[in-house]
Formats: C-alpha cells, sequence, structure tokens
C-alpha cells in the first residue's frame, strides 16, 4: 500500500516566532560593534599620519602609506556596512511599530467588542414602554403643576375695578387739597411777618422807627442824655 500511496510526508517542525525585542537588542548590538571598530580605524590612521610627518625615509613612508590604505578601505567596508544595518534597522523598527500599533487595535477593539455586550445586557433590564409610560406621568404632573399655580395666583379680593380714568381723578383730587392745605398755612403766618422790625415796649412801630414812608414825619425827638452828676451834685443845664 505504501508503493501506491506512499506515505505521507512528516510536517515541517514550527518555527518559532521571532522575538522582535531580543532582534532589536542584537541589532543595536552589532551596530556599537560596527562603532567601535571605526573609532579604532580612525585613531588607527591618526597613528599613520604623525608617522608620516616624522618619517623622512621614502621607503617608510611607502610602507606607511600601504597600511593607511588597508586601514581607510577597511574603515569604509565597516561604515558601508554599518549604513545598511542601520536603514535594515529603521525598516524593522517601522515594522515592529506598526505590528505593535495592530496589536493595540486588536485589543481596543475586543475591549469595545465586551463594553458593547455588556451595554447591550443592560438595556434588556430596561423596558422602553414603561419609560415612555413615566415620561408622559411626569408631563401630566408639570402641567397639572402649571394649573395649580396659575389659580393660586389669581386675586380672590372684592373690590371694585379701577381703570386709568379713576386713577387720573383720584390724583388730580390728591393734589387740590394738598394746595388747600398749603394755603392755609400761608394765610396763617402772615400775621407773623418776620422781615418787620421788632416793635418797642411802647407798642408803635411809628414812633419807634418812622413812618411808612420813612421821612421822619410824625417821629418824637429823642431825649437829650443827662450827665450823670459830679460828686453828688447835678450839673447846670447848658444854653444854646
Amino acid at each position: 500500500m505504501r508503493r501506491i500511496f506512499g506515505t505521507k510526508k512528516p510536517e515541517a517542525p514550527k518555527k518559532a516566532p521571532v522575538d522582535m525585542d531580543a532582534h532589536s537588542q542584537k541589532m543595536d548590538g552589532r551596530m556599537q560593534a560596527m562603532d567601535t571598530q571605526i573609532a579604532g580605524l580612525n585613531r588607527e590612521l591618526k597613528g599613520y599620519q604623525a608617522q608620516l610627518k616624522k618619517t623622512r625615509n621614502p621607503a617608510q613612508q611607502r610602507s606607511i602609506k600601504q597600511r593607511a590604505m588597508l586601514a581607510l578601505k577597511r574603515k569604509k567596508q565597516l561604515e558601508k556596512q554599518r549604513d545598511g544595518l542601520g536603514q535594515r534597522m529603521y525598516n524593522f523598527e517601522g515594522m515592529k511599530g506598526h505590528i505593535d500599533m495592530a496589536k493595540d487595535t486588536r485589543e481596543h477593539v475586543d475591549a469595545m467588542s465586551e463594553m458593547a455586550g455588556a451595554l447591550r445586557e443592560e438595556y434588556k433590564e430596561i423596558d422602553v414602554d414603561k419609560v415612555e409610560d413615566m415620561a408622559d406621568d411626569i408631563e401630566d404632573v408639570l402641567a397639572d403643576a402649571e394649573d395649580i399655580q396659575e389659580l393660586m395666583g389669581r386675586d380672590f379680593t372684592m373690590g371694585e375695578d379701577v381703570d386709568e380714568a379713576d386713577l387720573d381723578a383720584e390724583l388730580a383730587g390728591l393734589e387740590d387739597e394738598l394746595f388747600d392745605d398749603e394755603g392755609e398755612d400761608i394765610g396763617d403766618d402772615i400775621g407773623t411777618t418776620s422781615f418787620l422790625p421788632p416793635t418797642p415796649a411802647t407798642g408803635d412801630p411809628i414812633a419807634a422807627g418812622g413812618g411808612a414812608g420813612g421821612g421822619g414825619a410824625g417821629r418824637v425827638p429823642a431825649a437829650e442824655p443827662v450827665a450823670e452828676p459830679a460828686y453828688g451834685f447835678p450839673e447846670p443845664p447848658t444854653t444854646a
């Protein structure tokens, strides 16, 4: 049977997934080793340069230049390899970043899917008809409250209706009463005018300060002053 149908080929062993972090660290180590070698070649070239300045023998100078040329070729080769490795590292890091982003996106989608299921389960416990009935009840209660407030704000007094004409007539009557009160106060104050000078003890204003014309008619002459007696005897009258 095996000659006719043959045998099943054994499956190739599955390759282990690449550890991207370990691979990145390996490439970094190689890059650092190349930089160290290039720095050593630069020091070697500086040494050859110093030897060329000190040596005057042509044969020795040619030997030094040959060794310097080999060091320079090695340096150029390492720099080329380093540049290629740097480009590969750049591409590797870019792919690694895309993979990390894809993993984050997958985890985010899984989390949102679980949240959507949980939200759906929560809303299953809520009856939409009950919510609608509750909203209608709330609207009815608010409408009743508004009607109650409107009723409580009505004027329940039994007073008569008053319009603008009644108001104008009332204000006019109050103004007339105020004018009459002010007139009575003025009439009472006429008998005690404050701008007239005070009357003397005799009670006759004409005798005190002159007549109405102020010309001195009817004025009583004032008595001449009497000198005080000297040593108790009266002074004799003086003749004009």
